[in-house]
């Protein structure tokens, strides 16, 4: 993005490739059809969170039905439209309460961390969503969605390479059967994507659109 971007743009821009990256894995950069797509989205005050559930949503449909081009902002644009506006003001339910906005969505981690291979990690999400100040729809799951990503990020980051390897070959052998001849390095970047994606749905509740749901 040129040299004129605010500040507050860049930053909204960066959240959204993060988010791109963890749901994808492959290259951190945006392509310059997504980079000037983001630019319009940020120009017509589009909301950050809606962009990311948006992500989310195309990256699910992908899942399901595999695409030959790798997981882009262009594919979140048909998706956006049918999510509902998040409320940019604070709810002052959450002021009024004792509780924290996520609180049952943290009891709810720290139950499944109990007895769950990956206890203690969860124990820390679960730790830094509890700390998750009241605000609007939008602040909170932005704030969230950025521990989300460190914990989802940080799990494909630490699995046995073997393990990684595995999740990768079994992608690459479904796509293979699913979208028919796909060049080699296209394949790669689109076995990344199925890996990565079939990694987070472990923990289905840690989305935008659960997110969301919890603040209702």
């Amino acid at each position: 993005m040129g040299s004129q971007i605010s500040e507050q743009h860049r930053a909204a821009a960066e959240e959204i490739r993060e988010h791109l990256v963890t749901l994808r894995g492959g290259a951190p950069f945006l392509s310059p059809v997504d980079a000037g797509l983001l630019l319009m989205w940020l120009d017509q005050d589009e909301p950050v969170s809606r962009i990311l559930a948006a992500l989310e949503r195309a990256a699910e449909a992908r899942r399901r039905r595999p695409s030959r081009i790798p997981l882009g902002l262009k594919h979140a644009r048909a998706h956006l439209k049918k999510i509902p506006r998040i409320c940019s003001t604070p709810n002052p339910n959450h002021h009024i309460s004792d509780r924290p906005p996520l609180a049952d969505l943290c009891e709810s981690l720290a139950r499944l961390g109990a007895d769950h291979p990956e206890g203690l990690a969860l124990n820390e999400l679960a730790a830094d969503l509890y700390s998750v100040a009241p605000g609007s729809e939008e602040q909170i799951i932005r704030e969230a969605l950025g521990h989300i990503r460190e914990f989802l990020n940080t799990r494909w980051s630490t699995l046995a390479a073997q393990e990684r390897e595995q999740l990768i070959n079994s992608a690459k052998e479904s796509l293979s059967t699913r979208t028919g001849q796909t060049d080699a390095p296209t394949l790669e970047l689109l076995a990344l994507e199925q890996a990565r994606l079939v990694h987070n749905l472990a923990f289905p509740q840690l989305t935008a659109d659960a997110l969301w749901k919890a603040l209702q």
